[in-house]
């Protein structure tokens, strides 16, 4: 066995023994119950969604499309009739 693979080890078993302590020790807490765990969840998810969302509109409003306009562009986008897509700033979209 080598050196980097026992220290690996060595390092595996710590954190192991570390994590199940603290996992203990939160778990003696009457604030974290499973039902605050699952709200605590639930709003991180709920703001992850929005920043994601948030950056989303941001980066499709600097290339040309806003919220307003980008809610039915998908129908004229993939339309084989419509060759060139005029966005908000005026600019054509041509597919070719």
């Amino acid at each position: 066995m080598s050196r980097f693979s026992s220290f690996n080890l060595v390092v595996v078993v710590f954190l192991s023994v570390l994590l199940t302590d603290t996992t203990a020790i939160y778990l003696r807490f009457a604030t974290t119950s499973p039902r605050t765990v699952f709200i605590s969840l639930f709003f991180y998810g709920i703001l992850q969604f929005s920043s994601g969302f948030f950056s989303y509109v941001v980066v499709m409003a600097d290339n040309g499309f806003h919220l307003a306009e980008l809610l039915g562009v998908r129908r004229a986008w993939t339309s084989p009739a419509i060759t060139d897509l005029e966005d908000s700033y005026g600019q054509e979209w041509v597919s070719e």
